[in-house]
């Protein structure tokens, strides 16, 4: 998924998801390099890719998108796609309720985002094996995942050190 994701906000450069940003060799510093030429899938100048990065970013972020509630309010521009898998058949005018099904047996939530909108840094994917609520206990766990990557981290309220008599 985050393969897909990038290839989108690389106007179809394929490049392969990777976590190391450098290598350090005794004082040397190496920037990453992937090892494989990046393939190209579709037309990069086809207007589709912004097309399709734009309505992911209103699903964040318009307030009739599916995520707005969630992540509207992120300063560093949130662009998202949820999603399900079915983990077993529905009878025929059977409902899915997360609520009555076993957990073992519930829809798995797939996520996947990038940001920040208009220069994309990082894309992320997120799979909770029979979350079974759609969106709902996804995002806001999508959503802590980017703030931890982009905000800095809350400071700590001084630690007061005990004095002897």
């Amino acid at each position: 998924m985050v393969k897909a994701m990038v290839a989108l906000i690389n106007n179809g450069k394929v490049i392969a998801p990777h976590l190391l940003a450098k290598a350090e060799r005794g004082k040397t510093v190496e920037p990453y390099q992937p090892a494989l030429p990046q393939a190209q899938i579709g037309d990069a100048r086809s207007p589709y890719w912004g097309l399709v990065g734009r309505a992911i970013f209103g699903m964040a972020n318009a307030p009739n998108g599916t995520g707005y509630k969630y992540f509207h309010t992120a300063s560093y521009g949130i662009a998202a796609k949820s999603g399900t898998s079915q983990v077993f058949s529905l009878k025929q005018n059977q409902v899915y309720n997360a609520k009555m099904i076993p957990v073992r047996l519930r829809d798995h939530i797939f996520y996947t985002a990038f940001a920040p909108f208009n220069s994309p840094k990082v894309a992320v994917a997120l799979i909770l094996e029979n979350g079974g609520n759609e969106g709902v206990t996804a995002a806001p766990v999508m959503h802590e995942t980017l703030d931890h990557i982009f905000l800095p981290p809350p400071s700590a309220p001084p630690v007061e050190t005990a004095q002897r008599p």
